[in-house]
């Protein structure tokens, strides 16, 4: 077997030989090693050879490795890809959660040679490179946490020769002493470590690395990656902006707006920086007035400074003067201070507009260390009145605006794997794709998972977690109680709805339903859906609607409307559902039949679902919708299968665990994109309602014949179709082909050809879930050949990644 060794100086062995081979050829082999996933040639002739040579230097190096004894690499294939191969990292994080006496635990110590990938910093091209040290930074951080695992392991025991020995060899490499006291007791907030439990739907195999139970002797949980029990979500991109702006803050004084929906967070990551940069930390937790800051200020200022402001400080509390004097008293306590510190303001939406001037002075006072002031918002700086007012006074250089996106489905797997790591890669991913679903990649939300989920087919329904209830809730406090009463009625709407549908709700004048509907989307408790028109890639813009398009709204998030709804009677929803039936009952009888069937009324759920059957085409699938499925038994929308199963035996790649580079993030239609040179996955937003349609466009390069066939490579991780809401157009995971041409279907199960808007789908078969599949698919171009190829979904709960999408020799996710 191949060991590619990454601790130290990088190089391969073979039997325990060392192959000798050059720096190049160990460069790729260690990318494709770290990638997992197959790479074009061309792609990897670009990274590690910036000349016009490169494809030629590729050719010269694959020979030299043959030429070494390493047949490898096939050489007729344009994809590249390692079977067989283990890392010494793969080796030494085996060894770790095995008991070691000293002989073994020092030589387990021993194999951490150095600082991981030396030798491959200053190859191939800037992009190679940058990709070295977000590796390197990734692995340090993975061996810092299980260096920290072991050692509180043998902590536990009372087996200091071996803390001793671990906390030396952390100290040589350089890396975070693994017996440093947990961070303070603030870290159990949003995002932060929780103790959580494996899920017992993972493998018995986890009893040997079970969550210890609190007790006196156990370690306190910390914030971090490397502590037992923890539970830690990547976010690369956002803490790399961060600390870039905590660095700049050491000469410039900074404001951050940080902005993400509830539960992203915000406050988890900025404390956590600003812990490990050793920034104090003072968090206003209230905006609501100028004075109210002063004092608060005042307060966490008392702790922190010295003897010359105290008394200052003392008056502010006790004897406060006018809010400008005040003012001043504070910031020349503020900028007194020795150690550089982090000033976090909450809630900026209600700040009035006497903060603006108290905080541009603040701003402006400066002071002998670092000052960055951040803004914790749930909107972007742009829709923030005290934000937007204060980026017109700061200079651009001073000021950052990021955002929080949702978690990615491989942030996520990368924390299961920590958290369990004897599990498979393979039932991890899954498990992973499914939460992140589920979860709208909310961390709370998915905190919530971990710890209400008895096993994985506890998933399939899972209650929407307390915690996020409660932040919803304090939301809802502050809106006006005619606003709060309407949306609560509308939020027994499933998905997309217009005024028409609206009046029927909510049974008021046009003018006030419309004035309530403007006040909803004020507050953004309401959105526009997006029209489902096609997007070309990459941009994946939206082309302009036409101006007598019938406006349609959503609310903001499944999580916010499930919260709405269960504050309402019960009989108060079952009236609001009769209504439905009525509206719908003649523009889409399915949806009528289903909420007839939550109205407890089973003759006209009868009635209406064979109005449905009727209208549908004599070929379509849905017709095989079983009449106890409508609304009932198969409501969740989660396919029933465990995500844990594999497709039909085709797999054809090996596993990912590592990152694979800074994703690009879009949420289009209902649908979250996550597209890195890993490939492009897809999510539906966890939204029980009538699938809408993602289509993605890709204009074929080149010029002469149409190609004839197109090359799949992909695995399908959730599938539910949402047939039993009595859609009009049946569901699928995948559609391909040219537009208005005939087109292949892939879904699980599968089915006869239809035809759909005087379309022909032909499903194909080998389509399973928890695994990847490679298809090969004849394209038909129709009547009105076009160099357009389409891809698309059509999912109530959908996680499907696509590694590449072939035409030719050209991967088509790899353009722009």
């Amino acid at each position: 077997m191949l060991v590619v060794h990454l601790f130290g100086h990088a190089y391969v062995t073979t039997a325990q030989t060392t192959v000798p081979i050059s720096a190049k050829a160990t460069a790729l082999i260690v990318y494709l090693y770290m990638e997992k996933l197959p790479q074009h040639r061309e792609k990897l002739a670009d990274l590690l050879w910036d000349t016009p040579e490169a494809r030629k230097n590729l050719r010269v190096e694959l020979a030299r490795i043959r030429s070494a004894g390493l047949n490898i690499f096939p050489a007729s294939q344009q994809l590249l890809h390692l079977e067989n191969v283990k890392s010494d990292f793969d080796l030494w994080r085996e060894q770790a959660g095995t008991s070691m006496n000293q002989t073994q635990l020092t030589a387990w110590l021993a194999m951490l040679r150095g600082l991981p990938f030396t030798g491959l910093e200053d190859l191939g091209s800037s992009n190679f490179q940058s990709w070295v040290d977000q590796q390197r930074w990734l692995m340090l951080q993975q061996i810092e946490q299980h260096l920290g695992r072991v050692y509180w392991r043998y902590e536990r025991e009372h087996h200091h020769w071996a803390t001793r020995l671990i906390a030396e060899r952390a100290d040589v490499l350089g890396l975070e002493s693994p017996g440093l006291e947990a961070p303070e007791a603030d870290t159990r907030q949003v995002g932060a470590a929780l103790d959580v439990r494996a899920p017992s739907g993972l493998s018995s195999g986890l009893s040997a690395v079970s969550m210890p139970a609190p007790s006196d002797s156990a370690p306190p949980k910390a914030g971090g990656p490397g502590r037992i029990g923890s539970v830690y979500f990547e976010r690369p991109h956002e803490e790399h902006e961060l600390r870039q702006a905590f660095s700049r803050a050491e000469t410039q004084t900074q404001f951050v707006v940080l902005h993400g929906p509830a539960g992203s967070g915000k406050s988890h990551l900025a404390g956590r920086v600003a812990r490990q940069l050793d920034w104090q930390k003072i968090q206003l937790s209230s905006v609501r007035s100028g004075r109210l800051v002063i004092a608060n200020l005042a307060q966490a200022l008392l702790k922190l400074c010295g003897p010359e402001s105290a008394g200052a400080l003392s008056e502010v509390l006790l004897r406060p003067s006018n809010l400008e004097e005040d003012m001043v008293k504070v910031a020349y306590a503020l900028a007194s201070l020795p150690r550089p510190v982090l000033l976090i303001f909450e809630q900026p939406q209600d700040a009035p507009a006497e903060l603006l001037p108290l905080i541009e002075f603040l701003f402006g006072a400066g002071g002998e260390a670092g000052r960055l002031y951040l803004l914790l918002s749930r909107e972007s700086a742009e829709e923030v009145p005290l934000a937007r007012a204060l980026l017109r006074v700061i200079e651009k250089s001073r000021y950052l605006n990021l955002a929080m996106p949702p978690l990615t489905s491989q942030s996520v797997q990368r924390t299961l794997e920590a958290q369990f790591p004897f599990e498979p890669s393979q039932r991890l991913r899954s498990y992973a794709a499914h939460l992140t679903q589920r979860s709208e990649g909310n961390p709370l939300h998915l905190l919530g998972l971990l710890e209400q989920a008895p096993n994985l087919e506890g998933l399939g329904r899972p209650q929407l977690p307390q915690a996020l209830r409660d932040t919803f809730g304090l939301e809802l406090d502050r809106w006006s109680p005619r606003l709060r009463g309407a949306v609560e009625r509308l939020s027994v709407i499933h998905g997309r709805f217009d005024v028409a549908l609206a009046r029927a709700v909510l049974d008021e004048p046009g003018d006030d339903v419309e004035a309530l509907l403007y006040e909803a989307l004020e507050r953004r408790v309401l959105v526009e859906a997006e029209p489902e028109t096609a997007l070309d890639w990459p941009a994946c813009l939206y082309e302009r609607a036409p101006v007598s398009a019938e406006a349609e709204y959503v609310f903001r998030s499944e999580g916010l409307r499930i919260t709405l709804a269960a504050q309402l009677p019960q009989v108060l929803r079952q009236t609001i559902r009769c209504r439905l039936m009525e509206a719908l009952a003649e523009s889409s009888p399915g949806m009528a039949a289903y909420y007839a069937k939550r109205a407890n009324l089973p003759d006209a759920a009868a009635r209406l679902h064979a109005l449905y059957l009727k209208g549908l085409p004599a070929d379509s699938p849905l017709r095989s919708v079983s009449e106890d499925m409508v609304g009932g038994a198969n409501s969740s929308g989660v396919s029933p299968r465990s995500p844990g199963q594999t497709a039909a035996q085709i797999d054809v790649v090996t596993e990912t665990t590592a990152p694979q580079g800074p994703d690009r993030l879009l949420m289009r239609q209902g649908y979250l994109m996550s597209h890195n040179s890993g490939g492009l996955t897809i999510l539906s937003s966890n939204r029980y309602a009538h699938p809408s349609t993602l289509t993605l466009r890709f204009e074929l390069p080149g010029q002469g014949p149409l190609p004839t066939s197109v090359r799949l490579l992909w695995r399908l991780d959730v599938y539910g179709g949402g047939e039993e809401l009595g859609p009009a157009l049946a569901p699928f995971a995948l559609r391909v082909g040219a537009p208005q041409a005939p087109a292949h279907v892939l879904l699980p199960g599968g089915s006869g050809e239809y035809q759909e808007q005087g379309r022909p789908h032909r499903p194909l078969p080998g389509v399973g879930l928890g695994g990847w599949m490679e298809h090969d698919l004849t394209l038909d171009w129709g009547q009105t050949p076009t160099r357009t190829l389409e891809l698309s979904v059509r999912a109530v709960n959908l996680a499907l990644t696509l590694k590449a999408v072939i035409v030719g020799n050209q991967n088509m996710l790899a353009i722009g």
